[in-house]
């Protein structure tokens, strides 16, 4: 039989067919990744679809990910490309394929057809070279996933909103973990979660249960991210009862607000065994949390002045990107990944600057920016009066958010981006060595 996989996402899971027997080389290559869990904390980032390619002439509709955009530390060598006149696999609905540029260079990037895409098959004309793209499996459950993700906005080609993979693993015909026992024994061993279930409304301040259901499983513990990102655990962060099956869980003030906006309507729930963390589940779907029912649900985000130098520091970075000084700009990104938590045990994470040449290459599409407007966002304690919260992490340690409109002008329109008028929001910080360092830039708060 073909070894499964699920892609485990914040949209919801796909099951994928791996054809082992029949593209060896591709499938081993994937399975590497898989079993090293080296797809963990990666990302679907881009679509394609027949409104988002007016230059290209052979169009086609796909989903991809990969971990370029999120840990390209973790990929391995190039692999010898298959092509579909060898294995057979054609690119119909659902296949799941390698991404490339010459052949013989793919490495971790993959995409999934919506619709039968023959372009891409061996003699296709999508790629000038004709060898098509490595095929090696098919999804078998969750399409309606792919299908979602394929409609998600777009900026060009790029979501605008990466789908965060939580992570990608081997799975049993049940579709549950399998745990070895120190003992030696094999059993079954899973956790799913029941509540929430995607779609509730919740606020801060209000007490929500979290319910689930676990068997061969002792202790457990409870994590909720926000536009993927981990916020923490629930609890004190300590081992929770398995088969005590719920959770109360009281959304601490300014969970959301403390950002600087008044909801999250992408917020997902994580619950794990506590020391075997390859068993675990995550809510079928997205629920929202907003700063206090009587509040606004409207993103009013205050503004300060009296930061004119972390205005410029924003301002120089965006000129050295339009003067095409790389090196300067990119000497302005945090080399470190920062995780903050507060006491009430909600975190915010920043991640380190990825790799300079793999930066470089998605900043040289940009043929000029200037910047139009720079907001200082503060993180809210009271979203209704917009009154500031000094006990914020990020406020505690000086890291600034901005509301940042830019003109841009790219080269060609298929980057991350639209020529014209775009939003962004940036966090920075000032070291002890008195330089102002960028942590973070996002098209969300």
């Amino acid at each position: 039989d073909n070894p499964q996989v699920v892609i485990k996402t914040e949209c919801g899971d796909i099951t994928v067919e791996i054809y082992e027997q029949a593209a060896l080389v591709t499938a081993s290559n994937f399975l590497k990744y898989v079993d090293e869990n080296r797809f963990k904390d990666s990302c679907f980032y881009r679509v394609v679809r027949m409104d988002n390619q007016p230059d290209d002439k052979v169009k086609i509709e796909v989903v991809q990910g990969g971990l370029i955009f999120t840990d390209p530390d973790k990929i391995l060598p190039s692999i010898e490309h298959e092509t579909t006149k060898k294995t057979g696999i054609l690119h119909k609905d659902g296949v799941i394929s390698m991404g490339r540029l010459e052949p013989g260079t793919a490495t971790s990037e993959f995409f999934i057809c919506v619709g039968n895409q023959p372009e891409l098959d061996f003699g296709g004309k999508r790629n000038p070279d004709g060898q098509g793209f490595s095929a090696f499996g098919k999804v078998v459950a969750g399409m309606d996933v792919i299908r979602k993700i394929h409609q998600q906005p777009t900026d060009g080609q790029m979501l605008v909103s990466k789908v965060k993979i939580f992570n990608i693993v081997r799975t049993d015909s049940d579709s549950k973990s399998m745990f070895v026992f120190p003992s030696g024994g094999q059993e079954k061993a899973y956790v799913e979660v029941i509540a929430p279930n995607g779609g509730e409304v919740w606020a801060e301040g209000e007490t929500h249960e979290i319910r689930w259901k676990a068997e061969g499983v002792a202790e457990v513990q409870i994590a909720v991210a926000v536009g993927g990102k981990d916020r923490g655990h629930l609890g004190s962060g300590s081992p929770i009862d398995a088969q005590q099956g719920r959770f109360a869980w009281t959304i601490p003030q300014g969970f959301v607000t403390g950002f600087g906006v008044s909801k999250a309507s992408n917020v997902r729930v994580m619950i794990y065994e506590a020391r075997h963390r390859e068993i675990y589940d995550i809510s079928d779907g997205s629920f929202t949390i907003v700063g206090a029912r009587s509040s606004s649900t409207d993103d009013k985000l205050p503004e300060i002045q009296d930061d004119q130098e972390y205005r410029d520091a924003i301002v120089r970075y965006y000129e050295a990107l339009s003067n095409q000084q790389y090196r300067r700009a990119y000497d302005m990104l945090s080399q470190c990944k920062i995780v903050l938590t507060n006491a009430d045990g909600s975190a915010v994470a920043f991640q380190p600057r990825q790799d300079f040449q793999v930066w470089l290459e998605s900043q040289k599409n940009i043929q000029d920016v200037k910047v139009k407007e720079v907001k200082r966002l503060t993180p809210l304690r009271n979203p209704e009066q917009q009154t500031a919260d000094k006990g914020n992490a990020l406020a505690t340690l000086g890291i600034r958010s901005y509301k940042v409109t830019l003109d841009i002008k790219l080269h060609q329109e298929n980057w991350t981006v639209r020529s014209g008028e775009n939003t962004f929001f940036i966090s920075v910080v000032k070291g002890s060595d008195g330089k102002i360092r960028i942590l973070e830039i996002g098209t969300g708060p």
